[in-house]
C-alpha cells in the first residue's frame, strides 16, 4: 500500500507484516477466546436452532416434535405448528443449514446425544462464524490500512462488541447474518463492484442475509437503490443472485406452512409497536442497553463517516458510506418499532449487531482520513476501546440472568445509570 499523508503517524515498523498470517492468527485468537467464558450459558433463543441439524441428518425433515421441552410456554415461543400439525423450529432456519454440515460426524457417531455436547458444538460453529466474521474485517480494513493496525481494528470489533458478549456463545443468529451482510458490504465497497460476478455474489450475501435473519431485509433497500441508480439494467445480476436463497425460503415455506403462509412465519407481527423516541434513542445512548455505552469506541465510527464523506470525492466509498449510514438509520427505526427492542435476556445491545460491519467500516474510513491524525483523538480511542474490550469480557465472563430476574428487561427505566445492566455487572467486579 503506497503511503498516505493522512497516516504519516502510524511508524513505518507496523506497516508492514504478512496478511496470511496475520489473518490466521486472528481466527486462533477468536477460538481460543472461549477459554476466557468456559460456563456461558446457552441462550433458549438458539434452542431449536441447535437442534434442527439433528433432525435434518437423522430424519431428513424440519419436523421437532421428539425435541419438544413439554412446557406449554416455551413450546409457544421456541416451536410453530407446520400445517401437518408437527413442531418446527420457531426461528429462521439459515443459521442451522449452514451448521449442518459440522453436525455431520457428531450425530453420526452419536457423540451429540448429551446435551452438554451438543452446546459445545453449537458453541464451537458460533466461534466459526465469529471467527470468520473477524477475519473479513481485517481484510476490509486493509483496502485502507496497513496490516497491523487493520488487524487491531479487527481484533477490536471482536472483542469490544457484542461479538463477543453473544455472537460467539451460541447459535444466535447474528453471527452468520454479520458474516453475509460484511460480506456484502465488502463487495459494494469494492473497485470492481459492476462487475456481473460482483452483483450476482452481492445478490446472494444479502439474499442470505435475509434467510439467516428475516429483520435484515430492510437493509436491502439502500444497497439496491445504489445499484439501480449506479448500473440500470445490470442490477438484474443482484436479483439473480437472490434467487437461490430465495428459491430456499419459498419452499422451506410453502411445504411447512402453505403458501401464502396462514401462520407461523407472521407470528408476532403485533409485537412491532412502532417506533418511540425512548425506544429509538435507547438503542444509542440508554445507560441500560445503549450502544455508546457498551461500545464507546463507535462514537468514532459515527464521526468517521462524516470526516470519510467530507474528505474523499470517490464514487464507491461515498456509495458505500451512504448505504452504511441508511442501514444505521433502518436498523433504529426497526429495533426502535420492536417491543423488545433491548435484547431481552441477553448482555448489551443485542439488536445492534448486524450493525457491526458498517459501523466499523465508517471507522475504517475515518481513520484512512485522519480521524485520529492528533495525538489526543488516539488517546481517547484506545481509552474507549479498552472500556468497550473490559465491558465485553464482563459481558462473556460474568453474564447470567439475575439481572432480568432482579429488575426484568422492559420495567427498568432505561436512563438511571444505578439501574441498568452495565452498572449491574461492572459492580459485581468491583
Amino acid at each position: 500500500m503506497p503511503p498516505h499523508p493522512q497516516l504519516s503517524w502510524i511508524p513505518h515498523s507496523i506497516a508492514a507484516a504478512s496478511t496470511p498470517l496475520l489473518a490466521l492468527s486472528i481466527f486462533v485468537i477468536i477460538q481460543l477466546s472461549s477459554l476466557l467464558s468456559p460456563t456461558m450459558r446457552p441462550t433458549s433463543d438458539a434452542f431449536t436452532t441447535r437442534l434442527l441439524p439433528v433432525s435434518l441428518i437423522r430424519d431428513g425433515d424440519f419436523y421437532l416434535d421428539e425435541f419438544s421441552t413439554h412446557d406449554p410456554v416455551k413450546d409457544t415461543y421456541l416451536f410453530w405448528r407446520s400445517r401437518d400439525g408437527h413442531l418446527v423450529s420457531g426461528y429462521p432456519i439459515g443459521t442451522a443449514i449452514v451448521a449442518t454440515p459440522f453436525y455431520a460426524i457428531p450425530v453420526l457417531t452419536g457423540w451429540i446425544d448429551e446435551s452438554d455436547h451438543l452446546w459445545s458444538l453449537s458453541r464451537f460453529i458460533a466461534l466459526i462464524f465469529t471467527s470468520v466474521f473477524t477475519v473479513m474485517i481485517f481484510f476490509l480494513a486493509r483496502r485502507w490500512l496497513p496490516e497491523l493496525p487493520s488487524a487491531g481494528l479487527a481484533l477490536l470489533s471482536f472483542f469490544g462488541t457484542n461479538m463477543w458478549s453473544i455472537a460467539s456463545q451460541d447459535l444466535w443468529q447474528h453471527g452468520l447474518v454479520s458474516v453475509f451482510l460484511l460480506y456484502a458490504l465488502l463487495l459494494f465497497s469494492s473497485p470492481t463492484r459492476g462487475t456481473p460476478r460482483s452483483l450476482f455474489l452481492l445478490g446472494l450475501a444479502l439474499g442470505g442475509s435475509v434467510l439467516t435473519r428475516y429483520s435484515t431485509v430492510v437493509f436491502l433497500l439502500p444497497f439496491f437503490v445504489v445499484a439501480v441508480w449506479r448500473y440500470q439494467w445490470k442490477v438484474m445480476w443482484v436479483v439473480f443472485g437472490a434467487v437461490f436463497p430465495a428459491a430456499i425460503f419459498i419452499a422451506y415455506a410453502h411445504a411447512i406452512f402453505g403458501w401464502p403462509a396462514e401462520h407461523g412465519l407472521l407470528y408476532g407481527y403485533d409485537l412491532w409497536v412502532g417506533p418511540s423516541l425512548g425506544r429509538v434513542l435507547g438503542i444509542w445512548i440508554s445507560p441500560s442497553r445503549g450502544l455508546l455505552w457498551f461500545s464507546p469506541f463507535f462514537f468514532f465510527s459515527l464521526v468517521g463517516f462524516w470526516v470519510a464523506w467530507k474528505k474523499t470525492r470517490d464514487g464507491v466509498l461515498r456509495d458505500s458510506v451512504f448505504v452504511s449510514v441508511a442501514v444505521l438509520l433502518l436498523s433504529t427505526l426497526l429495533y426502535g418499532s420492536w417491543y423488545s427492542w433491548e435484547g431481552a435476556g441477553s448482555f448489551g445491545p443485542r439488536m445492534t449487531i448486524e450493525t457491526i460491519p458498517f459501523l466499523m467500516l465508517g471507522l475504517i474510513l475515518g481513520i484512512r482520513y485522519g480521524l485520529l491524525r492528533s495525538p489526543s483523538h488516539r488517546i481517547l480511542f484506545i481509552l474507549l476501546a479498552g472500556l468497550s474490550v473490559t465491558t465485553h469480557l464482563i459481558g462473556a465472563t460474568q453474564f447470567d440472568y439475575e439481572w432480568q430476574s432482579l429488575v426484568g428487561s422492559r420495567d427498568v427505566e432505561p436512563w438511571l445509570f444505578r439501574d441498568g445492566q452495565l452498572w449491574f455487572f461492572y459492580s459485581r467486579v468491583l
